[in-house]
């Protein structure tokens, strides 16, 4: 289209030269205008001939179509869901991999060097292990069965009865034996109360399906329930969060016991046993008050020793739950450096996210269901499960604005159309088709002596173009007889004002 219009401009410039005397330096930017955008700065070009300088702006702007066009598209980036079935890993509680018949009994029962090692990095990190990522970016439901505790103060409405009703048939413990004095906190209570910050008691033994904590504000009955998980794995850039969406207790679990030997009365007993001894081994134990250790908040200027009867350091003091407010509140800690500063209590001194719950009951429960979705990841304890995961992914997606598209050509063809139609006009008036090329300029500078003295000293056509000769107006026409110029008549090419009439249609010239 550009190209259309140039030619346009050619034949119109012919033919304002032929209507009127143009000084050179205007005819100068008449020819160079297509190439040179300074021309449009000639004065002289823009008030007289500005149908010249009307194409030749149109000329230089019809190339933005060009740019204008990849503008109508636009590119974005969408994320696109795409459901696909997915193998992903579901524990299988019953699964012989949860026990080592090669371990010894212990803290952790029989559990295998594998799930104990999940189990430990959880508590211990205080975060759920990631699964290993199918996809960058995915996410997929999931319904199960599985372990988790469920925690309340000994005196909650019917928290006694289930005590009972859990309790293996050889055993006679009542929380009021245990306790001893109807479940008030131990402090006030046991002979060696001012002695201990924390006791984690399992009353079965060998079952782990009850934990008692003892607190200095709290007495806290934690119980293993068969529980049922509607949670969201979503796993993306390589970090899993976990949403639970549903996480509803449906029965306490109970042990079966004939003669010490222990039979399970549900599907998935040996991935129970593994998470409730794992539980067990996590709390009990105690916290001993000394005064010969750190500064505790107690009466007798007591200092708190964080140490249990085997000389270590209990497994709780390594998990989020020391910094919960019934422990942590309890914990004042000091600067050895500076002793004028002011005692603050652990929980003041740690982020929140180490006891996120906010108590320790609710934590004991965040915890054992961390240790639960932590099972995913151990290879040996799960199976594949066919279900429908939403898989992300980015694309491009192209879309055109049609309406700037039409507009931007409607516009371009319209003024193409209108240059070409000015062009035909002229080419119809100069009645043949004219150019700039070398040839023609040559041929349209013969036999006038006047311009060749107006080249003398000038014949390099250095620019820029000299003042005066600049000045000076040409016009192409007819040159005047040889009485005036030294021409013959009928030869038409540029001459000086006078020396020229008006070339008409068709004439004819030698």
């Amino acid at each position: 289209m550009a190209t259309a219009v140039g030619q346009a401009l050619t034949q119109q410039l012919w033919t304002d030269l032929k209507r009127k005397a143009t000084d050179i330096k205007t005819i100068d930017s008449m020819f160079s205008i297509t190439k040179d955008p300074t021309a449009f700065f000639n004065k002289s070009l823009l008030l007289h001939t500005k149908l010249i300088a009307l194409l030749a702006a149109v000329a230089w702007l019809l190339p933005i179509l060009a740019v204008v066009t990849p503008a109508t598209l636009s590119v974005t980036l969408q994320n696109v869901t795409t459901i696909q079935t997915l193998n992903v890993p579901d524990v299988n509680w019953n699964a012989s991999a949860f026990m080592d018949v090669f371990g010894r009994e212990g803290d952790f029962t029989l559990v295998s060097v594998q799930v104990k090692r999940a189990i430990t990095i959880s508590a211990y990190s205080v975060e759920i292990l990631a699964i290993t990522p199918l996809f960058p970016d995915y996410s997929y439901s999931l319904n199960f069965f599985g372990p988790s505790f469920r925690c309340q103060d000994v005196n909650a409405p019917g928290e006694q009865a289930l005590f009972e009703s859990i309790r293996p048939s050889n055993y006679n413990q009542t929380i009021q034996n245990v306790l001893n004095n109807n479940g008030t906190p131990f402090m006030d209570t046991w002979d060696f109360a001012m002695d201990l910050l924390y006791v984690g008691i399992i009353p079965f033994p060998s079952a782990y399906n009850s934990i008692l904590l003892l607190t200095p504000d709290v007495n806290i009955s934690c119980t293993l329930w068969n529980t049922s998980y509607d949670v969201i794995f979503d796993l993306s850039q390589g970090a899993q969060t976990i949403h639970e969406s549903k996480v509803i207790p449906q029965e306490p679990y109970r042990y079966d016991d004939i003669d010490d030997d222990f039979t399970y009365g549900m599907v998935g007993s040996m991935g129970f046993e593994a998470v409730a001894g794992s539980m067990a081994s996590i709390l009990k134990g105690h916290i001993e008050v000394a005064d010969s250790m750190w500064p505790h908040f107690g009466a007798g200027g007591s200092n708190a020793d964080f140490t249990n009867n085997t000389g270590v350091w209990d497994p709780i003091y390594h998990t989020g739950l020391i910094f919960c407010p019934e422990l942590g509140e309890h914990i004042v800690q000091i600067n050895i450096d500076d002793p004028s500063s002011m005692p603050q209590t652990l929980t003041a001194t740690m982020p929140r996210w180490m006891c996120r719950a906010g108590s320790l009951a609710r934590a004991v429960e965040e915890l054992s269901r961390n240790i639960t979705y932590s099972l995913f990841t151990v290879p040996d304890v799960v199976e594949e499960r066919p279900i429908h995961a939403n898989i992300r992914s980015a694309r491009n997606e192209y879309s055109y604005r049609s309406r700037y598209l039409l507009l931007s050509y409607g516009i371009g063809i319209l003024f193409t159309i209108s240059g070409i139609a000015i062009g035909g006009f002229a080419y119809h008036s100069n009645g043949y088709s004219a150019s700039t090329s070398f040839s023609t300029i040559l041929l349209t500078t013969r036999k006038n002596p006047n311009l060749d003295e107006l080249s003398e000293g000038q014949c390099l056509g250095k620019q820029p173009l000299a003042e005066e000769i600049g000045r000076i107006k040409l016009r192409f026409g007819v040159l005047s007889p040889a009485g005036s110029s030294g021409v013959e008549i009928g030869h038409a090419g540029f001459g000086l004002m006078g020396d020229t009439r008006r070339l008409r249609k068709y004439e004819y010239l030698r």
